[in-house]
């Protein structure tokens, strides 16, 4: 499994931090954290997705990994279909 997380700034001055990667299980991922949001984990979640659990497409993961300015290495990857 990969993990990497990043902090990037919201349409609504929110901190949201991002995690996403690889797993054996969930394929490739990502989470959307509202970090000003409540004080319960569960207030806090804006967006989980996986391409196995709820259909993320390959491509559309690779447009979110531009979006996010990921490492040029995990979209080349993403690109042919590897792990990272």
């Amino acid at each position: 499994m990969s993990r990497y997380s990043k902090i990037i700034k919201g349409d609504k001055d929110q901190d949201l931090k991002i995690s996403y990667g690889w797993d054996h299980a969930l394929g490739y991922w990502y989470d959307i954290w509202d970090e000003t949001a409540g004080d319960e984990a569960w207030q806090k979640m804006v967006k989980e997705e996986s391409t196995v659990l709820s259909g993320l497409r390959k491509g559309d993961f690779f447009e979110f990994l531009l979006k996010i300015k990921a490492p040029k290495k995990h979209c080349e990857n993403v690109a042919v279909d590897l792990p990272f």
